[in-house]
């Protein structure tokens, strides 16, 4: 028969799944879901509610089940997988294509057109001192004529020079974001291997959704950076293959 003690059991473990919930709550509410770049970095929480093993008991109808109370099974990330994974494919190409072209006018194209696009170009350059010895040949003994063409003649050359410098300048730096960019990716993958570690030590445990959110959080950030293709293993550790198209 039900006594005492088996109520004030149900009742416990009824208050002990409350907090629970209460601490899982408050986690969500106090941890930034964002970061500055607008990167997720910590997923929302649920708790997942089991029932606990009845009590069995005779009595003289036979034997009766008598339930002892909710019991929390798991606590699991709001987050998609497939979702996930289509994010970071996409966020390749966004990368890529911010690098070369963005809104800001810092890509590489953006500057190479401002080098060679810009109030005077080569071929404008070049036309004009084609136009100047022209208008030379008419008439070569003019010394207004062959001055114009001296004078088209070095503004072609020193727009060449300027050109060039500008281009060979934006060649040295996006030489030097390049190499920032792979200390970028290898931090990242060791962070990623570090978390990987951390994931098979933790096998077993109530809640590794932190670390979860950590890997998460590591691949959006690989994945801005690089072409990135990951395949999920055991106790959620990620294989990372880079450039796979």
């Amino acid at each position: 028969m039900i006594n005492g003690f088996m109520s004030m059991d149900t009742i416990t473990r009824g208050l002990e799944l409350q907090q629970l919930e209460q601490e899982v709550i408050a986690s969500n509410l106090a941890n930034p879901s964002l970061d500055a770049n607008g990167y997720l970095v910590n997923s929302l929480q649920r708790v997942n509610v089991g029932e606990s093993a009845p009590n069995i008991f005779g009595n003289v109808n036979g034997l009766m089940a008598a339930s002892t109370g909710p019991l929390p099974d798991s606590i699991t990330r709001l987050r998609n997988i497939f979702l996930d994974t289509q994010i970071q494919n996409e966020s390749s190409v966004v990368g890529y294509n911010e690098i070369l072209s963005n809104s800001q006018k810092a890509g590489v194209l953006n500057q190479i057109n401002g080098i060679v696009n810009g109030p005077t170009t080569l071929g404008g350059a070049l036309n004009t001192f084609t136009a100047a010895w022209t208008a030379l040949s008419s008439n070569p003994l003019n010394m207004g004529l062959r001055a114009s063409v001296v004078n088209a003649g070095v503004a072609f050359a020193q727009l060449s020079n300027d050109q060039y410098a500008q281009l060979a300048t934006l060649q040295q730096n996006t030489g030097a974001q390049i190499n920032g960019t792979v200390a970028d990716i290898n931090q990242i993958l060791q962070q990623l291997s570090s978390i990987n570690k951390q994931l098979l030590n933790s096998q077993g445990a109530s809640n590794v959704n932190a670390l979860l959110d950590a890997r998460d959080y590591a691949l959006d950030r690989l994945s801005r950076l690089v072409n990135i293709q990951t395949n999920i293993g055991v106790a959620g550790t990620v294989s990372v293959y880079l450039g796979v198209s």
